[in-house]
Formats: structure tokens, sequence, C-alpha cells
């Protein structure tokens, strides 16, 4: 196996590890979790984003985002039962528009990429 070693005794620890790695992994042994939770390589300036309310991924959605959520902050246990879906339904429409419209502008971007790609192939053949 990767631990046995030729010039190793059975059961010797190999160098530069730490004490708390085994010398001889079995298939009923696991490797300790001090090995694997240490902070290595962690950023230590990074710092998480502040909690808020998420107010989605596109700009003209944000007011049904904002009447979604106040209608959940309002309404503690009506909204378990349906008291907020009209807004969810609006948001999601919105969402769902604003989706095609970049996937169209991507599309329409990409065709005239294409087309310059073949004028630039038919000026540089020999």
């Amino acid at each position: 196996s990767v631990y046995d070693h030729p010039e190793r005794r059975k059961g010797e620890r190999a160098k530069g590890l730490p004490s708390t790695f085994p010398a001889r992994l079995s298939s009923s042994h696991t490797m300790s979790m001090s090995i694997l939770d240490r902070d290595v390589g962690k950023d230590p300036d990074y710092k998480p984003p502040p909690k808020g309310v998420y107010r989605g991924k596109y700009e003209a959605c944000y007011e049904f985002y904002d009447l979604y959520n106040k209608c959940h902050k309002e309404n503690r246990i009506s909204r378990l039962f349906g008291a907020c879906n009209k807004f969810k339904a609006q948001m999601d429409k919105c969402n769902y528009q604003q989706l095609n419209e970049r996937r169209h502008a991507a599309a329409m971007k990409a065709k005239e990429q294409k087309e310059q790609m073949k004028k630039f192939q038919k000026r540089t053949t020999y």
C-alpha cells in the first residue's frame, strides 16, 4: 500500500507527518479530523457577506422581491397556506422574462460574433 515502505519498520511513522496521522490505514480506520479541519491556506482577511434580504439577480424584479419578502414578514402563519403565492408568481414571471431577455441578447451577440469570425476566416484563407 501507499503507507508501506521497505525501509520503515511496521508501525513506524513516516517523517514529516503529524503525530495524529496513522502509520498504517486499515479498512476500519478513519483519518482523524484534527488533520482535516485545520485552517491551512484560508485568507485571514476574508469576511463573509452581510446577512440581509436576498433581492435576486435581476434589478428589474427588485420590487417583486420586496413585496414577497414583506408579505412573508407580515404573514407568519398564513404564508404557509398560500397568502404570498400571488407575489411569488409575479416574482417568478419577472425572473422568467428577464432570463429570456438576457438569453436573447446573448444569442444575438453570439450570432454577430460568428458572422465576424466567418468574415475574418474568408479574409485570411490563402
